[in-house]
Formats: structure tokens, C-alpha cells, sequence
């Protein structure tokens, strides 16, 4: 039987994830790159001895890319030796100034103390509550714990769909940030229906109330159904050419 033909524009971390997974899944894939070389955001240019990078430096999710090695019956470590970095990058401004990004939650709030102290008020530190919600988020010194907790769940989870499901609901149950986590819920949601070749899916401004009362339910009730049943039916809809949310 003849394999189905994927196509896939664009070498850089994202395009290589999915040829990679693609190809796992039995398709017939071809990657197409108008460089010279792949990478993406990734390249890097090299010239009289000197070698530049046009992008990212650091990998701040190495579990992401040692899931593609396990598709492929492979292990990272024996291809590539990934090295702790303290800190994660220095940001240098014009005036002279210097912002260290560091990993440790301790070490970042003293950076952001010395660069800007008011800076700190927006930094997930002390209870938080939402509005129009019984849900009260864990608070920030188990938000420490609980994060790691749902990246290893992420990571050991094999089916997209309930990546899906799981991320999005746990991310804004946990509730890290002072504001934007329901964006970033969204993200992660969509970011792993593509992992499983999902289309990306948009919360219809209409049904935010439905959408809200479903999250109430799975957070207050500890009930997902109504939670699963809605992402299903917007997932399904868009998998038939016919997607809910319009522009």
C-alpha cells in the first residue's frame, strides 16, 4: 500500500518536529527549505572562523525534543550532550544596563529587584482569585511544584487529544500568572492538537460563556466531561472543514 504524501515547508525546530512525527505516523514526507542548510530561526551563519547564531541559544524544554527521539526507538543523550546553563542568557541594553535570565525561581526575583523593583508586583507572589469564579488557584508556593508535575504529565502522555484536554485545564487551575493564563492555556492546548496532527482550534467569542461554565465545572466540580465535550465538538468541526469560530 502506497504511502500518504505529506509535505512540509520550512527546516526550522517546528517544521522538523512535525516531518519527524509525520513520518513516525507511516507518511511519505518531504521538507522543503529555501536556505541552504536547515534550522530556521535556528541557523547559524559561519564566516572567516566565526560562527553566529540567528537565533536561539538555549533549549528551556528539552523534554519536547527527547519526545522526538523516543518516536524515533532512539535516545537524545546518545546523539547530543545537553549542558546546564546559570544563567540562561544576559540581556544588554543601550544605557549600559544588563538583565540576566536565570532557571531558579530565587535567583530570578532578586534579578528583577535589582533591574526594576517595581517590576516585582506583576511576578506571581502571593495568593491570586478570579473574578466570577468559586475556583480559588493553588497558591504560589505550590505553584513551584505544580508546574514540573504537569510538564511530566505532558511528556508522558502518548495521546494528543488528551494533551489537549489535560494542559489547557490543569495550566489555568494551577492559575501562574498575575494575568494571561487563559491565553496561554489556549496555546498549550493548540500546541499539542498539532503534536497530534489536530487542527488549531479557536475558542468562538460566542460560546465563551459555555466555554467558562465548562472550565467552572471541571475546576469547582472536578467534572471534565462538559470541559471535553466542548473541545470535542470544536475539534471535530474544524477536522470536517467546518470550524465554529469565524473571522
Amino acid at each position: 500500500m502506497k504511502k500518504p504524501k505529506a509535505i512540509v515547508i520550512g527546516s526550522g525546530f517546528g517544521g522538523l518536529a512535525a516531518a519527524i512525527r509525520l513520518s513516525c505516523k507511516g507518511y511519505d514526507v518531504e521538507v522543503f527549505e529555501k536556505l541552504d542548510m536547515p534550522g530556521g530561526r535556528a541557523y547559524v551563519h559561519k564566516q572567516d572562523g566565526f560562527t553566529f547564531d540567528a537565533g536561539p541559544t538555549i533549549i528551556t524544554a528539552p523534554q519536547l525534543l527527547e519526545e522526538l527521539w523516543t518516536l524515533c526507538g532512539k535516545k537524545m543523550s546518545d546523539d547530543i550532550t545537553l549542558k546546564a546553563m546559570e544563567p540562561f542568557y544576559r540581556l544588554r541594553f543601550d544605557d549600559g544596563s544588563w538583565f540576566d535570565y536565570s532557571g531558579d525561581e530565587e535567583t530570578m526575583r532578586r534579578e528583577i529587584a535589582r533591574f526594576n523593583p517595581a517590576d516585582l508586583a506583576g511576578y506571581r507572589n502571593h495568593q491570586v482569585y478570579i473574578t466570577n469564579s468559586m475556583h480559588v488557584p493553588l497558591n504560589s508556593e505550590a505553584v513551584r511544584d505544580a508546574m514540573p508535575v504537569l510538564m511530566e504529565l505532558l511528556a508522558e502522555e502518548s495521546e494528543a487529544s488528551v494533551r489537549a484536554v489535560l494542559g489547557h485545564f490543569i495550566f489555568v487551575f494551577i492559575h501562574p500568572y498575575m494575568d494571561g493564563n487563559g491565553r496561554m492555556g489556549r496555546f498549550i492546548m493548540n500546541l499539542m492538537l498539532a503534536s497530534g496532527g489536530y487542527p488549531w482550534t479557536v475558542i468562538p467569542v460566542q460560546q465563551r460563556s459555555k466555554y467558562m461554565k465548562s472550565l467552572e465545572e471541571a475546576s469547582v466540580h472536578l467534572n471534565i466531561l462538559p470541559f471535553v465535550e466542548f473541545l470535542s465538538h470544536l475539534v471535530n468541526e474544524s477536522m470536517q472543514g467546518k470550524p465554529v469560530a469565524s473571522i
